[in-house]
Formats: C-alpha cells, sequence, structure tokens
C-alpha cells in the first residue's frame, strides 16, 4: 500500500494536464462596421426600445407579456431544472454520510439459544476528484445554466418582437378598413353620378356596371382587412395568455399605426454579437462540449474512493442502549483500467469530435447573426425611402383624383379615366400605408437583431437561483 502514494499523488497533476479552452475561437474577417449604417437620434438608450413609439397601449401589452406568455415562462423553468441539476451535480464533489440501524432475533426451534444483535452506525463515501472528472462535470453541469439562461433570452427578445409585429400588423389591418370605406364612399358617389347619367340617356349600362363593380371590389378589400386584424387580435391574445375578448377592449379607442422616432442605437458588430444570446447560448454550449471531452478524457485515469464507518454493535437493543461495542472502519478502493478494448478512448475521441462540432456551431451562429443583422439594416433603409417616395405617389395620386372627379362631373372626363384615377388613388395609398408598417416593423426587427432589451427580472433571478412564484 505505501508504494501506491506516489502513484495516487500523482494523479491531480496528470488530471491538471487535461483542461479544454473555456471560449471558442473567435471566427476570422469580423468587420468593424456595417456596410450601411442609418443615422442614429441622440438621447438616452435604456433598452426599451418600444417607449421610442411613444404608444400606451404597446407599452402595457408588452409588460403584460413579459409577465405572462407561456413560453418566456416555459423557459425560465428550464433554467430553474438546469440550476437543479448543476446543485445536484456539484454535490458529487463532497463526501456522503448515511445513518444505518438494524436488529435482528434469532433462536433455535428447542428455544434454548438466541442470536439477537442490535447495531447503528454512521458511514461516509467520498470520491476524490483526483481525475478531474467530477470538476468536469461541475463545469459542463454550469455551462448548461448559462446556456438555458441564454436561451430563455432569446425567448424574451422573439416575444417583444412578436408582440410589437402583430400590434403594428392589427393597427395597418384597422387602417385598411377605414382606407377601404373612405375610398368606397368616393367611388359611390361615381357610381351615383354614372347613374344619373345614364337615367337621362347620357352613360350606357356598361359604364353603370364598370362603376359598381369597381365598388364591389374595393368594399371585399375590408373583409380581408378584417379577417387580417382578428389574425393579428388573436395572436397577441396567445401572446399575452388571455383571450380575444380581453385584447379587443385593450386595443379599443386608439387608431393609427405606431411610428417609431429615428433609430437609437446601432451596436457595431463585435457589440452586437456580444448582446446577442443565441451567440452566448452557443458560446456556453461550446465550454460544456469542453468539459465534457475533459471529463471523457479523466475518465481513463484511475479512480479512488475512501469509506468509512463508526457505530455501535450489541447483543439485543437493549445492550445497544447501554453502550454496546464501537466499532469503525476504514476501507480505500482504487479502480485503475486496464482493458476496456477502445470503449474510453472512444468515448474520448466522440467528446472531442462534439466539441470541434460546438466550435463549428458557434462560428454558424455568430455568422447568421452579422448577416441577418447587416440585411435587416439594409432593409430598414430601403424601407424608409420605399415609405417616402409612397407618400409622393400616394399625394399626387389624391391630386390627381380630385381633379379627374371634378372634370368627371364636368363631363371632360371619360367613365373609364375617372374608374382608373380612383384604382389608382386607391393602390397608392394602401401602398402608402402598409409602407409606414414596414419601417416599423423592420426597425423592430433591427432591434430584437442586435439583442437590445432591458434586463428581465425573472430570467435574472432565474439564472441567479431564485426560484420564486412569477409575479
Amino acid at each position: 500500500m505505501k508504494s501506491a502514494w506516489p502513484f495516487l499523488a500523482s494523479l491531480p497533476f496528470l488530471a491538471g494536464c487535461v483542461h479544454s479552452p473555456a471560449t471558442p475561437p473567435t471566427p476570422s474577417n469580423i468587420p468593424l462596421g456595417w456596410e450601411a449604417s442609418p443615422p442614429v437620434a441622440a438621447g438616452e438608450i435604456t433598452g426599451a426600445w418600444w417607449k421610442s413609439f411613444a404608444d400606451p397601449v404597446l407599452d402595457t401589452l408588452i409588460d403584460d407579456a413579459q409577465r405572462r406568455n407561456v413560453d418566456l415562462r416555459l423557459a425560465a423553468e428550464r433554467i430553474l431544472e438546469s440550476r437543479a441539476l448543476s446543485r445536484a451535480t456539484t454535490a458529487g464533489l463532497f463526501p456522503e454520510l448515511s445513518a444505518q440501524a438494524g436488529a435482528t432475533e434469532a433462536r433455535r426451534f428447542s428455544g434454548l439459544n438466541r442470536g439477537d444483535s442490535a447495531s447503528v452506525s454512521l458511514g461516509a463515501i467520498w470520491e476524490p476528484d483526483i481525475g478531474g472528472r467530477l470538476s468536469a462535470a461541475v463545469r459542463a453541469a454550469r455551462a448548461d445554466v448559462a446556456a438555458s439562461a441564454a436561451d430563455a433570452e432569446a425567448v424574451r427578445l422573439l416575444l417583444l418582437d412578436e408582440v410589437a409585429r402583430a400590434y403594428i400588423d392589427y393597427r395597418l389591418q384597422r387602417a385598411l378598413v377605414v382606407l377601404t370605406a373612405q375610398t368606397v364612399t368616393a367611388q359611390e358617389d361615381t357610381l351615383r353620378i354614372t347613374r344619373d347619367r345614364f337615367e337621362f340617356g347620357t352613360a350606357s349600362d356598361l359604364d353603370v356596371q364598370r362603376a359598381a363593380s369597381l365598388v364591389a371590389q374595393t368594399r371585399s378589400q375590408s373583409a380581408v382587412a378584417v379577417e387580417a386584424a382578428d389574425a393579428a387580435r388573436f395572436r397577441l391574445a396567445y401572446l399575452l395568455a388571455t383571450t380575444p375578448e380581453d385584447i379587443a377592449s385593450r386595443l379599443a379607442g386608439r387608431d393609427g399605426i405606431p411610428a417609431a422616432d429615428p433609430l437609437h442605437v446601432l451596436l457595431s458588430p463585435t457589440e452586437m454579437l456580444e448582446r446577442r444570446p443565441d451567440v452566448r447560448a452557443a458560446s456556453a454550449r461550446y465550454a460544456a462540449a469542453g468539459a465534457q471531452r475533459d471529463g471523457a478524457a479523466a475518465a481513463r485515469l484511475p479512480s479512488l474512493t475512501l469509506s468509512g464507518l463508526v457505530g455501535l454493535d450489541a447483543n439485543g437493543i437493549g445492550s445497544l442502549l447501554d453502550g454496546g461495542t464501537s466499532i469503525a472502519s476504514v476501507a480505500v478502493g482504487l479502480v485503475a483500467p486496464i482493458v476496456d478494448f477502445g470503449r474510453r478512448r472512444a468515448n474520448y475521441d466522440a467528446a472531442d469530435s462534439r466539441l470541434r462540432q460546438s466550435g463549428l456551431e458557434y462560428e454558424q451562429v455568430v455568422r447568421t447573426a452579422l448577416q441577418e443583422t447587416q440585411t435587416a439594416i439594409v432593409s430598414y433603409l430601403q424601407g424608409q425611402v420605399r415609405e417616402r417616395e409612397l407618400a409622393r405617389a400616394a399625394e399626387a395620386a389624391r391630386r390627381a383624383a380630385e381633379l379627374s372627379r371634378l372634370q368627371f362631373r364636368e363631363g371632360t372626363l371619360s367613365q373609364l379615366d375617372i374608374l382608373d384615377a380612383a384604382r389608382t388613388v386607391y393602390q397608392a395609398e394602401r401602398d402608402h400605408v402598409q409602407a409606414m408598417a414596414d419601417v416599423s416593423s423592420r426597425l423592430v426587427s433591427l432591434y430584437r437583431l442586435m439583442g437590445i432589451a432591458p434586463e428581465a427580472p425573472m430570467i435574472a433571478s432565474r439564472a441567479e437561483g431564485g426560484n420564486g412564484a412569477l409575479p
């Protein structure tokens, strides 16, 4: 036994040689800036980007969604689960104590000799982490906690995005309902004039049917917008875990498409990658894979188990209460793998491959984040350009429609021309309204892709170890 101590003492140094990096390699060719950068408005940045819309209804919807959304609460519970597993893994570093008590009564059939006995003992068993396998498991479990917290933050960012865009879509569809009603009123005036002229013989029945067809076609668009508005309302009800009737009452009494102020913050590519929760989650999973590889390497080293027991032994419970006989034992166990036909080596190779996969997955997430954000910036900029041009087109179409109605009443414009002008102004105004909503929605998506949002108390408390009820 004495000759084994030098070998046992060397095991911690052997374990120290096995330690994977905790952070993934930085991908090459990370840009220093964006190809296109919109102007950024001055002002204090709090992360609550939805406040820039200055819409109290939207503020309330987002606040309630962060408290009530089922997906977010599920993500928070996953943090609690991973923390519990981490605590269980950490407990494996320490000795385990157990108590045991027993009593037996034995006699022969003749009733002469008795073999009663009773004992009580306290035992301990401990596996010193001389190979680093247990500490590697602890590092992997803690990395899993970090990944769960980052996943929950990604769910929250997506929730903020979906609530805001569903609200914008609802307001867009209601605006289209109003626009359609106004357009139908103007087209019905043209239909009335055409019918009057038909009565006087200055217009044909063909002219009447053309005007009536245009009115019906335009009116049908109202049903499309109402359907889309209801779909957006139902989406909000799902996101807030409430009823469509509740959402309808919240949305009543306010019209207009939310128009945000100009972009308040534009992070550099490096800053964006630091804030993106999916990037943080991929980094944490790389750390977990590295720790798992360390554990697979440590599994190829010998393991040591120490156990001990102290207690009392007596001939019967009565004798035990009087003191009995003290007992104590200490045991040392050493297990060293010799021949496993390559199983441990194969497990290590698999863990090594998973680590390389995690590195590639991290790079994939980083490059996807760069591509998504750059695309969103260009989309936001071009959306602004499109909205300005469509505003000019809608204004010109409205002026042309007014002139065509005047000329039609005076009899200097054909019926086909007035109908064409009516179609043009309706389409131009629809396009402009939709472009306004697109700019707001694209701005919302850009904030999400940059990872901008204030800290979530619920997620932070779960990640730090809180397990209280949801507010």
